[in-house]
């Protein structure tokens, strides 16, 4: 009822704490003039400055923790700038360099999130260090679409050397099982590339699917190249 009757109250900066001051915006009011006791017009009103009062509280809380989230996440990625720098680390690892950093006081974020966030991160080293392969690849391989791993590890040895493919590990048995894996994918979306090209190329999404797939250069079926 509260609520019925000084809803249509006009937006207040600060909403009066004493119904003397806002009774001209209402006492006209058939909803005001049908509570005929002025005690329950009093409380009514009392209750219903206290639930704006509270709904105030709680939207200036919502906003402060909202900020505080925001801020964290990005003390915490810049600091993940700095004690992440590969794919490859695992969180237990710099957990306690981030711990010991004086910026860690500003990070108020629960386990599950922080570790979220760290993914995120490494997941970007490791789509770099991706695209960088596939640029490799691409340098090799030239347009050709049925050559194998084993082909173009044999016929072009200096890849083992190169610095986009050590990036994939640290640890050579585990490169040596990434580089067949991403080439795989690689020579997939190649091959789709090639079948539906002349509906890439008309819709004018060609330049665009072909560098977010592969993060280089594709060439056309007349030998010209388009490049990300």
């Amino acid at each position: 009822m509260k609520n019925f009757l000084f809803g249509s109250l006009p937006p207040f900066v600060d909403l009066p704490h004493d119904l003397r001051q806002i009774r001209r915006h209402i006492d006209r009011d058939k909803r005001y003039e049908a509570v005929k006791s002025s005690s329950l017009r009093e409380d009514l009103f009392e209750e219903f400055v206290k639930e704006l009062s509270e709904a105030s509280r709680e939207k200036r809380k919502a906003g402060r923790s909202h900020y505080q989230r925001e801020e964290s996440v990005r003390v915490l990625r810049t600091m993940l700038v700095d004690y992440a720098r590969s794919h490859e680390v695992l969180f237990d690892q710099v957990e306690s360099k981030l711990k010991g950093d004086s910026r860690w006081e500003q990070v108020a974020l629960g386990r599950a999130e922080l570790e979220d966030i760290f993914r995120d991160h490494v997941d970007t080293h490791f789509d770099k260090a991706k695209k960088a392969f596939f640029t490799l690849v691409e340098s090799v391989v030239g347009t050709k679409l049925t050559t194998t791993w084993e082909e173009v590890m044999r016929d072009h040895p200096e890849i083992k050397d190169d610095a986009r493919y050590l990036r994939l590990s640290s640890n050579a048995p585990l490169r040596a099982e990434k580089g067949p894996q991403l080439f795989a994918e690689f020579s997939r979306t190649r091959v789709w590339l090639s079948a539906f090209a002349p509906l890439l190329e008309d819709s004018g999404g060609w330049t665009t699917y072909g560098c977010l797939s592969l993060g280089c250069s594709w060439s056309r079926p007349s030998g010209t190249t388009l490049s990300c």
